[in-house]
């Protein structure tokens, strides 16, 4: 991963110390971890991801919930063999929400889905840029698992996901912003 919600000098200043050596190898181990944990939490990537193409399995209606998406460029339908049935044209369907940047649903003006599978080619992400209040709690939750007496207990991806959701979970300013992006899966 490449884009992390929060830097090394956003931390340093938080916490007022300098970093390097074996320390800043471990901080850039731990932007990581925090920019995951986000994105598990929330269910959402605060960036502009890379075009892509998401498949998905039709249910027989008007809508298909797909990821948080800024732009689709083609909706292609297939029949269960694989083998394309229609590209769909952008004046077949609507994006929604509509008052959202992020569209996680397409539906069909028209016709509905056949249940079959589509490909939605696209720019994954529910936002182009790192909003700044997930910048302060990503370097809030970094500043505190560095400041925690004894540090981290264990240096496997649960241990660190455990000791970070505790972080998150006890500061209910980092909780209810949380809370605010989080998207319910159903």
């Amino acid at each position: 991963m490449s884009t992390y919600y929060t830097d090394i000098a956003s931390v340093q200043a938080r916490t007022g110390k300098t970093y390097s050596g074996a320390e800043l190898n471990y901080v850039t181990l731990l932007l990581s971890a925090v920019t995951n944990y986000i994105e598990g939490y929330t269910n959402r990537q605060f960036y502009e991801g890379a075009s892509g193409d998401m498949l998905y399995d039709g249910r027989k209606g008007r809508e298909l919930s797909i990821k948080d998406t800024l732009s689709v460029s083609a909706v292609k339908e297939y029949d269960s063999l694989g083998n394309l049935v229609v590209t769909l044209d952008p004046t077949d369907y609507e994006l929604l929400p509509l008052n959202a940047t992020a569209k996680n649903r397409i539906r069909l003006i028209q016709s509905a889905f056949a249940g079959y599978r589509y490909k939605v080619t696209g720019k994954l992400g529910y936002t182009a840029t790192v909003p700044d209040d997930i910048k302060m709690v990503a370097t809030e939750i970094l500043a505190n698992l560095l400041e925690q007496k004894g540090g981290i207990k264990q240096e496997s991806i649960e241990g660190y996901s455990y000791a970070i959701g505790q972080v998150a979970t006890e500061n209910p300013v980092i909780k209810g912003v949380l809370d605010r992006y989080k998207k319910i899966l159903i």
